[in-house]
C-alpha cells in the first residue's frame, strides 16, 4: 500500500481500514449450504370403492288388533277313579275244580283198590279264611283217598293253596302218606269265594290196625299264612273188624 500524504488526517485513515475489512470479507470463499435429504413421498392410499346404496326397507304393515278371546269356562274336576285291585294270575284249575268237579292227582279220581270205606265228619278252619271238611275215606292196598270239601274267602288275596308246603297223612306211628300232586296244579290252588268238592289221593295204604289219621296241610306254615295256611285235621278211624 502506498503511503498517503499526511495531510489526509484521521478521517482518511478510518475509511481506509473499513475498505480493507470489506476486501478481506469478499476474498473469503463461500461455505456450501447443508442440504437436507428429501423425505420419500408416501404412496397414495388406493381409493375405497363406493358402497352401493342399501335399498330402502319396506315399511312393515301395522298388525291388526287381535280380538279379545272370551274366557273359557272352568272344566269341572273329574273324580279320581278308584284303583282296581290286581287280580292274581290263576293257574289252570285241572286237578282243583270248583263245586261238582273231582280233586284228583292224575286226571282221574283213582281207586283205592279192595279195602275199607268209612264215612267221616271232620272239619277245621284257619285264620287265613280256608275251611276244609273231610267227608269220607277209602283205604286201599296202593292208595288212600279222601273225599274233601274246601272253601276259601279272603279280602287280602284272590287265592290260596292247599298243598303249597308238605301235605300228607300221618298215622301217628311214623308212617306218612304223601299227596300225589297233579302235574297241572301241583299246589292245589283254590280261588277266594269258591268251594270245591272232590278227592285227594295219597300214596300208600293205611295200616289195618290204625285207629286215627291226621291230615297235615302246608306243614310248617301258620294258620294265618294267606299263601298256604297250615292246618291239621284229626281223622278218627274204626279198626278193621271193630264195631
Amino acid at each position: 500500500m502506498k503511503s498517503m500524504p499526511a495531510r489526509l488526517g484521521l478521517p482518511w485513515l478510518a475509511a481506509a481500514v473499513l475498505l480493507a475489512a470489506c476486501s478481506d470479507k469478499n476474498n473469503t470463499p463461500p461455505q456450501p449450504a447443508a442440504v437436507e435429504p428429501a423425505t420419500p413421498a408416501q404412496p397414495a392410499q388406493p381409493a375405497q370403492p363406493a358402497q352401493p346404496a342399501q335399498p330402502a326397507q319396506p315399511a312393515q304393515p301395522v298388525g291388526g288388533v287381535q280380538p279379545i278371546q272370551p274366557i273359557q269356562p272352568v272344566q269341572p274336576v273329574q273324580p279320581v277313579q278308584p284303583v282296581q285291585p290286581v287280580q292274581p294270575v290263576q293257574p289252570g284249575q285241572q286237578g282243583v275244580a270248583p263245586m261238582g268237579g273231582p280233586v284228583v292227582a292224575n286226571g282221574s279220581a283213582g281207586t283205592a283198590g279192595p279195602g275199607r270205606q268209612l264215612s267221616l265228619s271232620a272239619q277245621a278252619s284257619s285264620p287265613a279264611g280256608l275251611t276244609v271238611r273231610i267227608k269220607g275215606i277209602e283205604m286201599g292196598e296202593d292208595a288212600t283217598v279222601l273225599s274233601v270239601s274246601a272253601s276259601f274267602s279272603s279280602q287280602l288275596t284272590g287265592s290260596t293253596k292247599l298243598a303249597f308246603g308238605d301235605t300228607y297223612l300221618d298215622d301217628g306211628k311214623g308212617t306218612r302218606l304223601a299227596i300225589k300232586r297233579p302235574e297241572d296244579n301241583r299246589d292245589l290252588n283254590i280261588r277266594s269265594g269258591e268251594t270245591m268238592e272232590g278227592k285227594l289221593v295219597f300214596l300208600g295204604s293205611v295200616p289195618r290196625d290204625a285207629s286215627q289219621l291226621q291230615l297235615v296241610l302246608n306243614e310248617g306254615n301258620t294258620g294265618d299264612n294267606i299263601i298256604g295256611p297250615g292246618m291239621r285235621l284229626a281223622l278218627p278211624l274204626k279198626p278193621a273188624g271193630g264195631s
